[in-house]
């Protein structure tokens, strides 16, 4: 069997910075957690558009520093074209809904768009991946 497929919201990673006001200590732990975990044992989803990478690099650090969701990124970055670790997936931009990948309901209209990249990413990946 493989490795558990995720899909890393930003906020984790900014959470795991302590960037996160609403986020106290137990959470920013927690997210410090999984980000480790990530690295150790699942492969991160990314999309064909580096809309992801693109939100990553706009409010992380390149450099990997002074946080453990900045060394995340970093190391997504240095990992992204590495099957082991992340695996690209195929989305197609909608101009109503962001992605034609996102569900057509009407319940969803006011869904974040900024976030729906990552369900867009999770529903076309086809493998039930974790968040």
């Amino acid at each position: 069997m493989g490795k558990a497929e995720v899909v890393v919201d930003t906020n984790v990673p900014l959470v795991a910075n302590g960037k996160a006001d609403q986020a106290g200590l137990k959470c920013e732990d927690a997210c410090v957690r999984k980000l480790i975990q990530v690295q150790a044992e699942c492969q991160t989803l990314l999309d064909d558009k580096w809309l992801i990478i693109e939100e990553y690099r706009r409010n992380l650090s390149h450099a990997g520093q002074p946080g453990v969701g900045d060394a995340f990124f970093k190391w997504l970055w240095e990992n992204q074209a590495n099957p082991q670790h992340c695996r690209i997936v195929p989305v197609t931009v909608h101009a109503d809904r962001g992605f034609v990948e996102f569900p057509d309901d009407a319940s969803l209209s006011s869904f974040d768009l900024s976030d729906r990249k990552f369900v867009a990413v999770a529903l076309a990946s086809r493998t039930s991946p974790r968040f």
